[in-house]
């Protein structure tokens, strides 16, 4: 009986969960102080992702999932002629009621350094890495400085 009720309270409990994610998202503030990010969790798993950049705006749709704390963005890129996520797949990190971008390691971040130190041997380029603490700040905020920028519930939507 115990394992039955377990399990009831597992699935009512995940539900709940991922019935409270659809709804508008924006950023806690522009990103490089003039640009607007939305992204709308649409009840039927569809979503919407934009970037406002004044005279041009940037959308990509596709599916969306939840998985643990793992927001799953699968984009549509056969509807869009922008290039920012051509690989796909956008895996967002759900924390608080918030959303935010997943950061890169600090082993990916000395692949990816190796890499680019690799690539000024071969070809003679200068290419510089940011530090490793600049590169997983997120943005620049409004007063030039760096700091941690995610998305906000804006209005949540009613999936009933």
């Amino acid at each position: 009986m115990r394992p039955l009720i377990l399990l009831l309270l597992i699935f009512f409990f995940s539900k709940t969960n991922a019935q409270s994610i659809p709804g508008k998202y924006t950023t806690n503030f522009p990103t490089l102080g003039m640009y607007a990010e939305t992204i709308e969790l649409n009840c039927d798993s569809t979503f919407l992702l934009s970037f406002d950049r004044h005279v041009l705006t940037e959308t990509y749709t596709g599916k969306w999932l939840v998985k643990a704390d793992k927001l799953y963005l699968q984009i549509d890129t056969s509807h869009t002629v922008y290039k920012r996520y051509q690989g796909g797949v956008l895996v967002l990190i759900i924390k608080n009621e918030k959303i935010y971008h997943q950061k890169i390691s600090k082993n990916e971040y000395k692949k990816l350094n190796a890499t680019v130190r690799k690539l000024n041997r071969d070809s003679g380029t200068n290419f510089t890495m940011p530090s490793y603490k600049k590169m997983i700040s997120t943005s620049t905020n409004l007063h030039g400085g760096l700091a941690e920028q995610y998305y906000k519930k804006l209005a949540p939507f009613n999936c009933t």
